[in-house]
């Protein structure tokens, strides 16, 4: 499954990111794709022989950033900094704490949590958790399916 989803990145730049879960980095990606797609399929009508040939040649090259940007997320996927199991389950415990009590950063300390652990569904569980008590729905409902898509593996 997951060279399935590189492969559609090789293919279509964005799509896998939007697959894997990212939408925000995969759909620009893909709009632009599609974009450049038409200005290389129309380019004869737009611009004549001489022009429709240096069209494809700019749609060939945006094409290549746009991989090479979703290669810069996925390495910085890979490579982003994983903290010591220790240290999150500390920042968890705190930010439990912080919720339990009521306190006004408990909102952000789930953040922190997310942040040291964003590949774990519980840290996400917890962030919509606590969304939801402070009434921010956006971000209960946003943490609640990022979790749940975590958990489906």
């Amino acid at each position: 499954m997951r060279w399935l989803v590189i492969a559609a990145d090789v293919v279509l730049p964005g799509a896998g990111l939007t697959w894997d879960g990212r939408p925000a980095a995969g759909l620009p990606l893909l709009l632009a794709l599609a974009a450049l797609a038409a200005v290389a399929l129309l380019a004869d009508e737009f611009a004549g022989a001489d022009g429709a040939a240096l069209l494809r040649l700019a749609a060939l090259a945006a094409w290549t950033l746009s991989a090479a940007a979703v290669a810069g997320v996925r390495w910085w996927q890979h490579h982003r900094r994983i903290l010591d199991p220790a240290q999150v389950r500390a920042l968890h415990r705190a930010a439990c704490a912080a919720w339990l009590r009521d306190e006004p950063t408990a909102l952000g300390q789930a953040w922190a949590v997310v942040a040291a652990a964003p590949g774990e569904p519980g840290a996400w569980a917890f962030l919509a958790r606590v969304a939801q008590d402070r009434g921010d729905q956006r971000t209960a409902l946003r943490a609640r399916r990022r979790a749940e898509h975590l958990a489906e593996g």
